[in-house]
């Protein structure tokens, strides 16, 4: 049958074992079943503010048993001195039995968190959320709670987690948290080193001199010609001009040549010299005589008087 130690969780300290300077108040859940072989050791972090919420979040560290190194769990009295306030945290009774679990994994321990886009803690409350983070990260860190805490019928199964974890396997703890919870890793962390990186990084960059500023030439350039300043290849600055190619244009021959010219001369006809690049030109033909041009003014008004 499945048991919990502490349904709510029980109070206790933990921190990785090279720091041990950042104590992280937490609360402990030990699920097991004991015919099965299962156990879990779960560390819940409820006091979590994070950008986007009005209220604290929970954390939860997963220990699962096959996930222990064996050989390497001592259970021993306190290892550090704690404030009297610290002891009174995580002590069951007046007569408390302080107890130091040294644990120490094949990998980081998996997370449950709550539903957001990203992981960053609210302004002003970055210290604990960093402390938080180590603690995930860490493969061997140390958890200080009361012994009294555990129940005498919990007392064999924690032994065997405590002496032979690989007799055991995890507990399955998903149908307790999935739902409320996604799991994770101490990935999820890595977006707030990157954000912190960038920010040094750009901090850097401001305080490097800007580059050398290169005066444009005021120089108005002639006959559309075009200036390409500052082409940097192989550290070389270059100076590029071109002219664009004419555009052909019409020419007209002069003549010279009447109103009545135009009327009686059928419209001008446009031709192109020949492939070469000499521009087209418009060939009008040249004025009458004055003879011709009397005979066609006259001759309507002739025709008219033989008519009549």
């Amino acid at each position: 049958m499945a048991q919990t130690v502490g349904k709510r969780g029980f109070s206790v300290l933990a921190y990785p074992s090279s720091d041990a300077a950042s104590l992280v108040s937490l609360s402990l859940i030990f699920k097991y079943h004991e015919d099965r072989a299962q156990a879990t050791l779960s560390l819940l972090h409820s006091s979590v503010f994070l950008q986007g919420f009005d209220d604290a979040q929970t954390f939860i560290l997963q220990y699962d048993a096959d996930d222990i190194i064996p050989g390497t769990i001592p259970l021993k009295p306190a290892a550090i001195a704690l404030p009297q306030t610290r002891f009174a945290e995580i002590a069951r009774s007046r007569s408390p039995q302080i107890r130091t679990l040294f644990l120490r994994l094949k990998s980081c321990c998996q997370i449950w968190y709550p539903f957001t886009g990203s992981i960053a803690p609210k302004p002003g409350f970055e210290a604990p959320f960093t402390q938080l983070a180590n603690l995930a990260k860490a493969t061997e860190l140390c958890i200080l709670f009361d012994y009294g805490w555990l129940r005498p019928e919990s007392h064999s199964i924690f032994q065997r987690l405590v002496e032979h974890p690989e007799q055991l396997s995890g507990f399955p703890v998903d149908r307790y948290y999935k739902g409320r919870f996604r799991r994770g890793d101490a990935s999820i962390f890595n977006l707030l080193e990157d954000v912190d990186a960038a920010v040094e990084t750009a901090a850097t960059t401001d305080d490097e001199e800007p580059p050398p500023y290169v005066e444009a030439s005021s120089k108005r350039p002639r006959h559309g010609e075009l200036l390409l300043e500052t082409a940097f290849e192989q550290g070389l600055t270059r100076t590029i001009q071109f002219r664009p190619a004419r555009r052909p244009h019409l020419q007209i021959e002069s003549a010279s040549f009447s109103l009545h010219t135009w009327s009686i001369y059928p419209p001008v006809q446009m031709r192109r010299t020949s492939q070469s690049h000499q521009a087209p030109s418009l060939h009008v033909p040249p004025p009458p005589s004055r003879r011709i041009f009397m005979k066609q003014c006259m001759m309507p008004y002739l025709n008219f008087c033989q008519a009549y």
